[in-house]
């Protein structure tokens, strides 16, 4: 039988074991992936999320490998480095399917020694977390790229020199909501859980805790807010710290909190699922200094919500200024603390963003349009291995 007209197969690799956007991105994809009949097999530190994961329990194959492991660390890699090249030649029509840039060294590896199709799905600039010297050796070997954002395909095009007819531009997509909670309910659990005053409308910011999401950046804004409106609440969730770079960044968010006497500043840690909350929020807001596309953003504009967000990467592919939501200047405080109190003053504004913002997310970045695209260039792959 042909690969072709075999059932298709995937191999998916996660090199860490965090379970941040990127991941919950690769996981909504993987589950459409498998109600399309894909045979999928997950690979990921014995640590990782996605291994515990109820849903892909029960609908992939899951294969516990240290594909964390790094230099110098030479025992843990070059163990890791066998038990996928004897994956990869155990699954030779299958197509491996790398999630981010840590997964490049792999496929590299699965595709120059098992010879087996691969490609790398890019979810954030190269400068965040891999050296452009790295990426442009590692580069080299898979077949195909797919960034999330043409942001992302630039960023690692100019890094790395590959022609950017090897990237492939698929927008992130979320499942659609089947119901939308009543907002007013919704904002009625909201004040009751945090405690928020009758009368205060409710800011919200969603995002764990890293140096590039402008929390410090929001607070300055606050603090300017505050100088002419006493009547709005800003809550961040997920200040919770899970390693020691967080730890310190905490102490520098509760210290700037108390040092600006922001008492009307709530912050929370990490919720497993937040819609509910964005969906009680008058505005949710995206002050981040880099951002590969902002999942955040969506899913606020998919719980009706409007959207105050930074001008900077994807942010800038998924909102149209002033139709869709406000975008402000990257890392200006009186910018964004203008657009917060402009969407603040005028009720008809907000529900007429809200509104369009509702209709482009669903019909733009929804999960099937995404895995859409990602399977055209999967079956493009197929076809060439065939061929």
């Amino acid at each position: 039988m042909s690969q072709i007209n075999q059932l298709p197969e995937l191999v998916f690799l996660s090199a860490t074991p965090n379970f941040g956007g990127g991941e919950r991105s690769a996981r909504d994809v993987l589950l459409v992936l498998a109600k399309r009949n894909w045979t999928i097999t997950i690979v990921a530190p014995s640590n990782s999320r996605l291994l515990e994961d109820k849903e892909l329990r029960e609908t992939c194959a899951l294969n516990s490998i240290n594909l964390a492991a790094r230099w110098p660390n030479v025992l843990a890699l070059v163990s890791s480095l066998w038990k996928l090249l004897r994956l990869a030649r155990q699954h030779p029509h299958a197509i491996f399917y790398g999630n981010g840039y840590l997964s490049l060294k792999w496929l590299a590896a699965c595709s120059q020694q098992a010879h087996v199709a691969s490609v790398c799905h890019l979810r954030e600039t190269v400068t965040e977390s891999y050296s452009s010297r790295r990426a442009r050796f590692f580069s080299r070997y898979p077949s195909a790229f797919i960034a999330i954002s043409d942001s992302v395909k630039a960023a690692f095009c100019a890094g790395t020199g590959l022609d950017a007819d090897h990237v492939y531009t698929v927008h992130n997509g979320l499942p659609v909501p089947l119901s939308l909670l009543g907002k007013d309910e919704a904002k009625r659990a909201l004040h009751q859980t945090y405690d928020i005053p009758d009368r205060h409308r409710i800011v919200t910011f969603v995002s764990a805790l890293a140096r590039d999401k402008g929390h410090i950046l929001l607070l300055d804004a606050i603090e300017q807010m505050n100088r002419t409106t006493h009547d709005t609440t800003f809550l961040f969730i997920g200040v919770e710290s899970r390693n020691a770079a967080q730890h310190v960044l905490e102490r520098q968010v509760r210290g700037a909190r108390e040092a600006k006497k922001l008492s009307n500043v709530v912050l929370s840690g990490y919720v497993e699922h937040p819609d509910p909350i964005m969906r009680g929020s008058d505005i949710v807001v995206v002050p981040s200094q880099r951002e590969g596309f902002g999942r955040t953003a969506i899913e606020a504009m998919m719980q009706g919500t409007p959207v105050v967000a930074a001008a900077v990467g994807g942010l800038r592919e998924i909102i149209e200024d002033r139709s869709t939501g406000l975008l402000f200047e990257s890392g200006n405080s009186q910018k964004l603390a203008e657009s917060i109190l402009l969407l603040l003053a005028d009720d008809d504004l907000r529900s007429q963003l809200a509104q369009r913002a509702l209709v482009t997310a669903t019909e733009r970045f929804n999960i099937e349009r995404t895995v859409d695209g990602v399977e055209t260039r999967l079956h493009a792959l197929r076809s060439q291995r065939s061929s």
